[in-house]
């Protein structure tokens, strides 16, 4: 990850382009940073109790907007369960 990547993702959320509700959302899920989130990974995040697609969409865009997407994968590749074919 480029060091103006990990700059970026370490700003605190109210420094970035979300909105007043994601923040407050990831307030409540316990998330100060994008860092934070992503290091909790796909599965964990949405077991919080305030997780929501739309929530999610948010997040995907700011990570598509600023190249970084790819950081919400756990693994690198495909994440297909073996035996399942891409789409």
């Amino acid at each position: 990850m480029p060091s103006n990547e990990k700059t970026l993702l370490e700003k605190p959320l109210n420094q970035l382009a979300f909105s007043a509700e994601f923040i407050a959302v990831c307030h409540g899920m316990g998330y100060r940073t994008v860092a934070e989130i992503l290091a909790d990974g796909p599965e964990k995040i949405q077991e919080k109790k305030k997780f929501s697609y739309r929530w999610l969409a948010e997040l995907t865009r700011f990570l598509k907007e600023n190249g970084s997407l790819g950081s919400l994968q756990p693994t690198p590749g495909n994440n297909q369960p073996p035996g399942v074919p891409p789409f």
